[in-house]
């Protein structure tokens, strides 16, 4: 099998992961990532296979494995990937820390990936080596990254911040992950003991995946359904939050 034709099958691999990522079918997403993984190592591309490992450690993550997550995104920091590759590594890497409580580290991180996002080069994806631009990586994206950290470690105030500003900076081409960004706001505002804003934030998020399918979002929120659901009656915006996620089609 030629080497063109193994890198190609390895980023139809990642899409279908992706695509399953979104719509809430971690255990699926992994399959086709590891597939994905494997094409690219076989047909001896190192950048397609960092990043392949990089997108494997994201499923990781929305699968709360997060020691496995770490041992994927630390395999994949390496010299010579453009800065907004690097920028995603950095920030799986900050998940993985994140949830097995160093706060610390994982915000470096962060703030390491926000400076590859601005430095000189960020955008220069020339050459025929880069393959993937990656240039989904904004301050925005790394907002929401910097939210879900802050939550994890017992921050949600900050986060609620953070995440707030990343959404009046968010892009309407990614408005499908809307739903991600409203979702982890959600988790925020529970955390800091705010049902009435954890609601509306939860309703937006139910609102967007059921228009475009992203249910990766629902995964997002499942922790806070319980803590919700004992404060159904007391808040209109709860009520409506219930109705609507009732309504969820089950391939959601």
């Amino acid at each position: 099998m030629s080497r063109e034709l193994l890198r190609t099958g390895a980023q139809w691999a990642d899409f279908a992961g992706w695509l399953h990522q979104s719509a809430g079918a971690p255990a699926i997403a992994a399959s086709y990532e590891d597939l994905a993984v494997t094409w690219a190592r076989v047909g001896g591309n190192a950048q397609l296979e960092a990043y392949f490992l990089g997108r494997r450690s994201q499923i990781a993550v929305d699968a709360d494995d997060r020691p496995f997550a770490l041992s994927l995104a630390r395999t994949t920091i390496e010299d010579g990937l453009p800065p907004t590759m690097k920028a995603f590594l950095l920030q799986q890497r900050a998940h993985a820390y994140s949830g097995m409580g160093v706060r610390k580290i994982g915000l470096r991180l962060l703030d390491e990936a926000d400076e590859l996002v601005d430095g000189p080069r960020a955008q220069d994806h020339s050459g025929e080596r880069n393959l993937i631009k990656a240039d989904y990586v904004t301050h925005a994206y790394l907002a929401l990254q910097r939210g879900k950290v802050l939550t994890d470690t017992g921050r949600p105030r900050a986060a609620i911040e953070v995440l707030e500003a990343g959404m009046r900076k968010w892009p309407r081409d990614f408005y499908h992950e809307g739903s991600l960004v409203s979702a982890r706001l959600a988790v925020a505002h529970a955390a800091a003991g705010d049902m009435e804003e954890s609601a509306r934030a939860a309703l937006r998020a139910v609102r967007i995946a059921k228009e475009t399918g992203a249910g990766r979002a629902m995964g997002e929120m499942a922790p806070i359904i319980p803590v919700l659901r004992a404060h159904r009656r007391k808040s209109r915006t709860i009520d409506e939050f219930f109705r609507n996620l009732n309504n969820v089609p089950p391939t959601i």
